[in-house]
């Protein structure tokens, strides 16, 4: 079966990170590794398009928007933080790792927040879920169920 005058092109592929710097990780890894995937079909029938910028990386979360992030405040107008569910250090007795309290995370507070709106696909893939993974949901379970209660 013979497909003609179809193409694949990293404009076509879209994507959403949430961490500032794997965003700009991704946008240079994205346009080069699916360049490279599809570099046969894109050869064929379009320019060179790996030295592109595509800005088909979004900076967001995937899952909620919000208007504003706003750090939270303690009585005295110190930001509140809480451990990070991440660093642990060596307990000076028992020798067992425990949670470093001296490893913070600031909370806050989100404005008017919403089911993030998705740019129309046919398909959607999502990446591998890697080591960390379960230590930043712990980390972040509280605050997302927090704010998705607010979306019912």
């Amino acid at each position: 079966m013979e497909h003609t005058g179809l193409t694949v092109d990293p404009h076509q592929l879209l994507g959403i990170e949430l961490n500032p710097r794997a965003a700009v990780v991704a946008t240079s890894f994205f346009g080069s590794a699916t360049y490279s995937g599809i570099s046969a079909l894109a050869r064929r029938t379009a320019a060179n398009t790996r030295h592109s910028h595509f800005h088909n990386i979004v900076e967001a979360d995937a899952l909620l928007a919000w208007k504003k992030k706003l750090a939270v405040k303690d009585n005295e107008g110190e930001a509140v933080t809480q451990w990070d569910n991440i660093t642990k250090k060596e307990h000076p007795t028992t020798g067992q790792q425990v949670p470093d309290e001296t490893a913070r995370r600031s909370v806050y507070e989100y404005t008017d927040v919403k089911q993030a709106k998705w740019p129309e696909a046919d398909f959607i893939v999502g990446n591998p879920p890697y080591i960390a993974a379960r230590i930043f949901a712990r980390s972040l379970a509280t605050a997302m169920s927090q704010l998705f209660a607010r979306l019912r």
